[in-house]
């Protein structure tokens, strides 16, 4: 089985074992970590649910609250409506094929060399994936207007599109807390601006939205899904949005045995052995969490173990930063069930 011998490194880092000697440098070396002070960083990072018998808590992230199948309820006819202002854009691809087959589709108004006007919508749909982006170019101010809506207000105008316009289930858009110190996922961009004479100041042009999938599972509450959500506003209106790798649910769980759920001890020595493969020679943090995912060439999600490491420290002193190979991070996901193939190295997928 492909889907559970898969392995996702999510950000990627180069990160050397042992030392290395640069021509004209000297050589620069890092203490290599122990396994057994690996393994221990693995477990004080690890969510309290796992334990040395997983298989219920595998069973619930099984049955997540999911909402209708985006592949269902989306529209392409309203959406280019909605985003090119009544327009008719052109049209390059498969844009309305088969929808459970392979599709590409790009839709664009204006011309896109110049400054003037232009809109483009690309739709990419696969069996196992959807995704979307659009960008629109307006003629520039020569100085950028002022965005004044608020955190709140943005994140209102992006649920309302993602749900009203590209038919995305508000099921599977996580709510935070109701003590949350920032409940919206928003940031705002600011222009720098100088008057030349010493005096700065800064204008927010673009609120940022950035929503990650979320499935609600019982006892667990929210834990991340397979896609992202990215909408950016600025004094205009929406000026770009993304729907990355929004993976199809309907067949999640059907090939996936609870019953050979992996053991938190299983977890962690696999983890060891795969740091120590990647070439990680002293890690400094590790924390991980539940997630649901889709792996490379996977056609259906499966529940994994995403792990954040950290190799370095990340408060170094540059005289500290000098000594060390690499301070990057990394990202990986390991399945939460064993297969057949699962235990398999990199090399072999």
């Amino acid at each position: 089985m492909k889907l559970l011998n898969a392995l996702i490194v999510a950000a990627a880092a180069s990160v050397a074992l042992g030392s290395v000697v640069h021509a004209g440098e000297e050589t620069r070396e890092e203490n290599i970590a122990s396994p057994k002070d690996i393994a221990r960083l693995l477990d004080a990072g690890m969510p309290e649910p796992l334990s040395d018998n997983n298989v219920e808590l595998v069973s619930a992230m099984l049955k997540p609250q999911l909402g209708k199948s985006w592949k269902k309820s989306l529209d392409l006819d309203l959406i280019s409506e909605q985003l090119f202002d009544g327009k008719k854009p052109q049209i390059d691809g498969n844009c309305y094929g088969n929808r459970f087959d392979f599709s590409e589709c790009k839709m664009t108004a204006g011309e896109a060399a110049g400054k003037g006007d232009y809109t483009k919508l690309a739709f990419v749909d696969s069996k196992a994936k959807t995704s979307l982006r659009f960008a629109k170019r307006t003629v520039a101010d020569d100085v950028p207007k002022r965005v004044t809506m608020s955190n709140a207000e943005a994140y209102k105008k992006a649920i309302n599109l993602v749900v009203e316009t590209f038919g995305i289930s508000e099921v599977e858009i996580p709510v935070a807390p109701t003590n949350a110190k920032q409940p919206y996922p928003v940031k705002t961009v600011n222009l720098a601006t100088s008057t030349g004479k010493g005096v700065s100041s800064d204008i927010p042009v673009q609120k940022l939205v950035s929503i990650q999938r979320g499935l609600h599972v019982d006892k667990l509450g929210w834990i991340p899904g397979p896609g992202r959500l990215t909408l950016s506003f600025t004094a205009n209106g929406l000026n770009a949005a993304a729907v990355r790798s929004w993976a199809d649910m309907s067949e999640y769980g059907q090939n996936v045995d609870p019953r050979k759920a992996k053991s938190r001890t299983e977890l962690i020595e696999e983890l060891t052995t795969l740091l120590q493969k990647e070439g990680i020679g002293k890690l400094h943090s590790a924390r991980s969490l539940l997630a649901v995912s889709l792996p490379t060439g996977a056609e259906s999600p499966v529940p994994v173990l995403r792990v954040f490491a950290s190799a370095q420290a990340d408060d170094l002193t540059e005289k500290e930063q000098a000594n060390v190979v690499s301070s990057a991070g990394v990202v990986f996901e390991i399945p939460l069930v064993a297969s057949d193939d699962s235990l398999q190295g990199s090399d072999d997928s």
